[in-house]
């Protein structure tokens, strides 16, 4: 049996079961290997735009036995994917505006998945707003703490949504919703390291007010999403 980080784990459980999977990015093609192992996934497509990641792959996946189940496949993020072709489109650990140009420009392939399993690595509030200003609804949320760092993982599908605050863009309305434990831990060191922040830049004074005033705004997102957590 393979084994794969915490980290890939909480992004393949987010995989509907049964579903047709594009991995995009797949590098040593772990989650699909591990999807297949558990027998979630019929199919898979393994993309990667390098020769040399899809080559790890492909040694993994005849290491595993699953030539006939996972097809190899290099392609510059979506391009190589037909729409339709995948009920699944699985993209993970790449920074935030790179995904955004990936499902950008393959919009009309990504728009004909059953569901988007997305693990940006940054500007996750920026992403929230993308994909809600690009007609996704935000299904399911999860945070996961794997070797000291914390990763967020976002289950999204066609629909209209918009958040009414914009600490849900921040922190994910869903994670609130469900009371995650990792993100109440998250929340709880943001908000000490940057109350300590502002306590330093009140004492500069007036040169760092523009930056005292968004630290403060950050820090009054935090309270808000601390209490909308404790409250539910």
């Amino acid at each position: 049996m393979i084994k794969i980080s915490k980290r890939l784990e909480t992004v393949a459980s987010l995989v509907s079961s049964g579903n047709r999977l594009a991995d995009v990015g797949t590098d040593h093609a772990y989650i699909p290997i591990w999807l297949a192992e558990q027998g979630r996934i019929p199919s898979a497509i393994a993309m990667d735009i390098n020769e040399g990641p899809l080559q790890r792959a492909r040694q993994n996946v005849e290491k595993y036995g699953y030539e006939g189940q996972i097809v190899l496949r290099l392609s510059d993020g979506l391009d190589e994917l037909e729409p339709g072709e995948a009920d699944t489109i699985l993209i993970a650990g790449m920074g935030g505006p790179l995904m955004m140009r990936i499902l950008t420009r393959g919009r009309e392939t990504s728009r004909m998945a059953r569901e988007l399993i997305l693990q940006p690595q940054s500007e996750l509030t920026r992403f929230r707003h993308f994909l809600h200003e690009n007609g996704y609804r935000i299904q399911q949320e999860k945070m996961v703490l794997d070797e000291g760092k914390y990763y967020t993982v976002i289950k999204a599908a066609l629909g209209e949504e918009t958040y009414d605050h914009e600490w849900a863009y921040r922190f994910g309305k869903c994670l609130v919703e469900e009371r995650s434990g990792p993100l109440r831990d998250w929340l709880l060191r943001e908000r000490e390291k940057y109350g300590r922040i502002q306590d330093q830049l009140t004492e500069k004074g007036r040169d760092c007010e523009e930056r005292l005033q968004t630290v403060r705004y950050y820090l009054k997102d935090i309270d808000e999403a601390l209490a909308a957590y404790e409250s539910r």
